[in-house]
């Protein structure tokens, strides 16, 4: 399958690449509360959110997602964890982030900070998503990962049709 995107604008590259996907057997999780969706393949076993549970190291999370890629495993091999408080404050609370110095990583036009081998973690709106697990398995969420609009929060657009410009 030949696609020719070198000449469309970036919105227009995502729904083709989001097409292919498709027809090669993917799927789409998305997070409509939270606000964000990822494009995976349709062989992991399970995508699922799980209640989040109180913990002395995550004190601020709000809701996780678990990926397993494969049926029969006991834990999950990828996570993204919603955290309720700014990026420095969850980094400050998780002692196995917080003595590790972040390095920037940009997937998909979102700027993490990649902290150790395996997390990545961005701020958006005063609230943190962490992805963490193994590296195969983020770098294809990372790669489909998008902010959308989350249904607690009334989002505007704004115009400035002087410079022929948006953003939401």
């Amino acid at each position: 399958m030949d696609l020719l995107l070198n000449d469309a604008p970036d919105g227009a590259k995502f729904i083709a690449l989001n097409k292919v996907f498709k027809e090669v057997g993917r799927k789409t999780y998305q997070n409509k509360k939270y606000g964000f969706e990822f494009v995976y393949p349709a062989s992991w076993s399970l995508v699922k959110e799980l209640p989040p549970g109180p913990s002395d190291y995550r004190p601020h999370i709000v809701s996780s997602v678990a990926i397993y890629p494969t049926k029969n495993r006991q834990d999950y091999s990828a996570f993204i964890d919603v955290y309720s408080a700014p990026l420095a404050i969850v980094k400050q609370g998780n002692s196995f982030l917080q003595d590790k110095a972040p390095l920037p990583a940009t997937f998909n036009g979102i700027s993490w900070s990649k902290i150790g081998s395996s997390d990545y973690l961005v701020e958006k709106n005063g609230m943190t998503y962490h992805l963490g697990g193994r590296t195969d398995l983020l770098k294809q969420i990372l790669s489909t990962f998008k902010f959308t609009k989350n249904k607690n929060q009334a989002w505007k657009t704004y115009r400035n049709e002087k410079y022929g410009f948006e953003f939401t």
